[in-house]
């Protein structure tokens, strides 16, 4: 058995070959579009978030100190990929708010699941926080990064590890779903609220209602799994 697979196993994990491609995805930088539907079924089921805060690639970063020495570098050799994750509840990306203050490359958010309870997603967080570090153990450079950063190692394949993320939350009972499977979720309660209510034409459903179907449709999920 590889390391890589020592490390899947260890985690309950799938590893890259045995995970199916990652669907096509929005461009980064194109707003997810929120109509009022989606507003308000986001606003009664309140959703919370887990976001891989990443750069696009690897970097190499030298901070010097006040006389102009040199003070550290980081990845100077090979290149680091710092990545962390950060909790959410807003459909804002604070996350890429928070942390993208660097002039000179992107530090934001590289993907982000949804949960329907805090639980879940803080179990989940647990998970994959371990993953990291364990990812950063086996494929880092070593350097110490800064503000709770690991370095996932130059070869990361991005989509794969997002794909990777979701299976970890999947082991521990939780559903989640990307942005845009987010989306789709809440545009398939809606119409099967207006079947259900006989109320077209972009109305807002009572919480009651919304729920009911949003449930069943977790619940659903879950049956499937068993």
């Amino acid at each position: 058995m590889n390391e890589a697979a020592r490390i899947a196993a260890e985690l309950r994990l799938k590893t890259a070959d045995q995970i199916e491609a990652p669907p096509e995805k929005t461009p980064k930088g194109v707003p997810l579009r929120w109509t009022r539907e989606r507003r308000a079924i986001f606003d009664v089921l309140g959703p919370v978030s887990l976001s891989l805060v990443a750069t696009d690639g690897p970097v190499s970063v030298t901070t010097w100190d006040q006389w102009g020495g040199v003070k550290k570098r980081y990845g100077h050799n090979r290149g680091v990929w710092p990545a962390r994750i950060d909790k959410g509840a807003t459909r804002t990306d604070v996350a890429t708010t928070k942390w993208d203050r660097n002039p000179f490359f992107f530090v934001g958010t590289q993907a982000r699941l949804w949960f329907l309870t805090e639980g879940e997603r803080d179990r989940s967080a647990d998970s994959i926080v371990d993953l990291i570090a364990l990812r950063s153990q086996r494929d880092g450079a070593g350097d110490e990064l800064d503000k709770g950063f690991r370095d996932l190692g130059a070869d990361l394949d991005l989509a794969m590890f997002e794909m990777e993320l979701h299976d970890v939350a999947k082991r521990v009972g939780a559903v989640t779903w990307d942005d845009e499977a987010l989306l789709r979720w809440f545009d398939s309660v809606a119409k099967r609220c207006a079947a259900e209510s006989g109320i077209k034409g972009g109305a807002k459903y009572g919480p009651k209602l919304i729920e009911r179907m949003a449930l069943a449709d977790v619940e659903h999920i879950r049956r499937g799994r068993q």
